[in-house]
């Protein structure tokens, strides 16, 4: 397939485009302000995946038109433009992902219109304005990977329709909000943080969330009962979303084909010791918690074993204790179950041998009491590194030390036995330090003990 290497000349002259797809081709240069200064009636924008540079210069009159644009995956740098909305006053998606933007994040980028807001992947620094989590219309907001810092949570935390929120691998910090689980997400990711205090005990049974994702912050304290609450987990409602964006494509007259953004079909699912991407109907099959790298507290809750959807549970790196429940054992479509590296104690459950999609198991680097029981079918897969303890450990080390000294000894002894001249330097050397050692024993201690008669 042609792939031109650089924007093409007859756009130039073209003034009435109603949508202009460039994507995928690495098209260098500067972003194409006088393409949407010439085509006031624009309604998409796609360009990403190219090779565009420079800052994202917007025009210098409104485009009531467009309400889509997407230009991830470029080199664009510079500050994001504080007359966003004055410039697309009914923007619904905007996509700037996977660039070289840097600075704060302007309050006026959300818009009133805005659904979709994509800006991870950056190097914007700062906080958050306080509005742009509260926004009446947006519904996907994702912030991963930048350089953001400190409370983006108002005490009284209002979410508006946001169902998609992505914080992950920046510097928030400061407590989770009491009425966070009273919004009804569908993904709630703010692993990689330094979030601390408790996690809320407010939590309702929230039939649309998918992933909730903690993993990696300063939290402590116990895991509260009422995250059990979460036992309905279905991805249904997402789904009629993603149709009715559609038909919105086809009765405004775009493709129903055109992939503007695809955030809205796209989800980052940890699980497996892995980060995957799901997209699709596959996602109604994907669930999970990711608790670990906090500090909890405490035992295991034996309501978790309720949660006999989800897909994937981590609660390792912690501080928890007591016995693993035997609840567990009505997890029947957990596919990884990761609580290594806390203090739980007693033996492992012989019910988690009916979790027959359990693919990977750790409980390595507690304080279990008894051996591994004879375990069949897919725990006879599982190596030993899935039980390790603090003791195996240690004997592993002994035994990889000794080994190690014992042939640093036995290569010794060989050079000496076939090399005659490495065996007087050897003995001579030998020789030396006894004498030394005489005359220190002799200077330091003999000589003192007979002065004090």
């Amino acid at each position: 397939m042609y792939k031109p290497s650089e924007i093409p000349s007859f756009l130039h002259y073209q003034y009435d485009l109603r949508i202009l797809a460039i994507d995928r081709n690495q098209l260098p240069g500067n972003f194409p302000t006088w393409l949407l200064e010439n085509n006031t009636r624009l309604g998409g924008l796609c360009a990403r995946d190219n090779a565009l540079i420079g800052p994202l210069e917007l025009p210098s009159t409104s485009l009531p038109h467009l309400h889509t644009i997407d230009v991830s995956n470029n080199k664009l740098n510079g500050h994001i433009s504080t007359n966003v909305s004055s410039a697309f006053p009914n923007l619904t998606i905007l996509n700037i992902s996977q660039n070289l933007l840097e600075g704060p994040i302007n309050s006026k980028v959300s818009g009133i219109h805005l659904r979709i807001l994509d800006l991870s992947q950056n190097f914007l620094s700062g906080g958050v304005p306080s509005d742009l989590t509260s926004s009446p219309t947006l519904f996907y907001l994702r912030l991963s990977n930048n350089r953001l810092k400190g409370q983006i949570f108002l005490k009284d935390f209002r979410s508006g329709t946001l169902s998609f929120l992505y914080l992950n691998g920046n510097n928030f910090e400061g407590p989770l909000p009491s009425n966070i689980f009273l919004r009804a997400f569908i993904v709630l990711d703010a692993s990689n943080n330094n979030f601390s205090g408790e996690i809320p005990k407010w939590i309702r049974d929230n039939s649309r969330i998918l992933q909730l994702d903690f993993s990696k912050n300063q939290l402590e304290g116990s895991i509260p009962v009422e995250i059990c609450n979460l036992k309905s987990i279905k991805w249904i409602r997402f789904l009629s979303w993603i149709s009715s964006t559609r038909h919105y494509h086809i009765t405004h007259g775009l493709p129903s084909d055109f992939n503007y953004i695809d955030v809205d079909t796209r989800v980052r699912f940890s699980t497996k010791r892995n980060s995957y991407n799901y997209k699709g109907s596959i996602l109604k099959y994907m669930s999970g918690i990711d608790l670990s790298s906090n500090r909890l507290t405490g035992e295991i809750p034996i309501e978790l074993g309720n949660l006999s959807k989800i897909h994937a549970l981590n609660l390792s790196h912690n501080h928890l204790i007591g016995r693993i429940p035997e609840s567990f054992s009505y997890l029947h479509e957990v596919e990884s179950l990761d609580l290594s590296y806390n203090s739980l104690n007693e033996s492992i459950p012989v019910g988690l041998l009916e979790l027959h999609p359990l693919a990977v198991f750790s409980v390595a680097y507690n304080n279990l009491s008894s051996r591994v029981p004879d375990f069949k079918g897919q725990f006879g897969t599982f190596d030993k590194s899935s039980y390790e303890s603090d003791l195996d450990s240690m004997e592993s080390f002994y035994v990889g030390f000794g080994m190690s000294y014992g042939a640093i000894l036995l290569g010794l002894a060989a050079a000496l036995c076939f090399n005659p001249y490495w065996r007087r330097a050897w003995f001579r050397l030998v020789g030396a330090l006894m004498l030394t050692s005489y005359n220190f024993l002799l200077d330091n201690v003999v000589s003192p003990f007979k002065n004090c008669w």
